[in-house]
């Protein structure tokens, strides 16, 4: 991945149930970063996205994983179907709008702003 005139070696691999604890976490962060500022996508701490979605996307062989430096810095669910939460809250155009976000918004928590990947 190229960010300015340096390169940052992502590693994206299909998610393991061994990702589930990291992925939670990095979940959590994410949605408090989001509280705090600018919530693009409108997702709420403890309803999207959750432990609960990692485990049931792995379980199908449809979550990704990127890592940097052995870190999950972010994740996308590859399906054709919306995400319970999404019927809840948002419109298809939103819907859509966030499977393309997904992994560029959790690559901009704070934990991963170090790594230069400040995209958001």
């Amino acid at each position: 991945m190229k960010y300015g005139n340096s390169y940052i070696e992502l590693k994206i691999e299909l998610g393991l149930p061994d990702d589930i604890d990291e992925l939670e976490q990095l979940y959590n962060e994410l949605n408090d970063h989001l509280e705090k500022n600018t919530n693009y996508p409108g997702w709420k701490k403890g309803i999207y996205p959750i432990r609960e979605n990692a485990g049931e996307a792995i379980s199908d062989k449809d979550l990704y994983v990127a890592r940097y430096n052995d870190k999950i810095a972010g994740s996308i669910i590859f399906n054709h179907e919306p995400e319970k939460a999404y019927k809840k809250q948002c419109g298809l155009a939103t819907q859509i709008m966030h499977r393309f976000l997904l992994f560029i918004l959790l690559s901009c928590i704070p934990a991963v702003y170090i790594l230069g990947l400040e995209a958001c």
